[in-house]
């Protein structure tokens, strides 16, 4: 009886061995057997992709936790890292929220960067809170930001937009 698994293991080593000779072999089959390695590419691809399906229908609730898992780092990750930054704006800012005094550097979510003169609506709509807080790392704060806890954020705001609105009517 001829082990197939020796026999196997020597064709590997002469391969390794004569890469040359063997991708001439190879060219050469593949010239005088056009139909069956045609077919054979054919079968091949869809053995793998009936492989793959069958593994995806077999694994469905272990790949969907994987994907969370992926998806549960990445955003922690970023979120760490968005935190790191907005601290550091935090430090340069002073620390607390210029209007009421308040000091909470435990809890960074709850300071805001306000625009004294106000950003128009072009700046608005190209940038989002994470990349402007990365913009200040990057650069240097500009002069007309303060830093101000959410509420009185809120109030200031509000204020702006009545004046804003008064001025109109």
């Amino acid at each position: 009886m001829i082990n197939l698994t020796t026999t196997y293991d020597k064709v590997k080593e002469w391969r390794k061995k004569n890469p040359e000779k063997h991708r001439e072999q190879s060219k050469k089959w593949a010239k005088e057997h056009p139909e069956y390695r045609k077919n054979y590419a054919k079968n091949h691809i869809l053995e793998h992709n009936l492989g793959n399906k069958r593994y995806r229908e077999n694994h469905k609730e272990e790949i969907k936790l994987k994907r969370k898992e992926n998806y549960d780092t990445i955003y922690r990750k970023s979120r760490e890292n968005f935190l790191k930054i907005k601290m550091w704006c935090i430090e340069q800012l002073g620390n607390k929220c210029k209007k009421c005094n308040i000091k909470d550097l435990d809890h960074p979510e709850i300071y805001d960067f306000h625009h004294i003169n106000g950003r128009n609506d072009e700046e608005k709509n190209k940038i989002t809170r994470s990349l402007m807080v990365k913009w200040y790392k990057n650069n240097k704060i500009p002069n007309d930001v303060e830093l101000l806890c959410s509420n009185c954020h809120r109030v200031i705001t509000a204020q702006e937009e009545r004046e804003h609105k008064n001025n109109f009517n």
